[in-house]
């Protein structure tokens, strides 16, 4: 049996920077919810509301009779709440990840070289 090198840098500190980064992540859009909820409710009935209205739209790309059944489907999981958390633990992580990569592109990024003009 063939074994193939893992990918990446590997081993227990990888594993633990990604848990790491799982865990603040869910905990971050927990309280930011909590928040929400308190200070700015309304931004939360805007939340739940584009989720329905995502579901019906890409409902209406399906033939009629799946149409139906499917946006009755994604409604009820729709409503659940931990379907709500895990789609704003996800959006959350998306906008992290622009952040950071801004701020690598602006931060980090090498010099170019002058392209020959020495």
């Amino acid at each position: 049996m063939k074994t193939f090198p893992r990918q990446g840098s590997g081993g227990v500190m990888s594993w633990a920077r990604v848990q790491f980064f799982r865990l603040w992540t869910a905990l971050a859009t927990i309280v930011l919810l909590g928040l929400c909820f308190y200070y700015y409710p309304e931004w939360l009935q805007w939340y739940l509301r584009g989720a329905t209205r995502s579901i019906e739209v890409a409902a209406d790309f399906l033939p009629s009779r799946l149409s139906s059944q499917t946006e009755v489907v994604l409604r009820t999981i729709g409503a659940s709440v931990w379907f709500q958390f895990a789609s704003a633990i996800v959006l959350f992580r998306v906008a992290m990840w622009a952040i950071a990569a801004a701020f690598v592109a602006i931060f980090f990024r090498r010099p170019r070289d002058g392209g020959g003009m020495n």
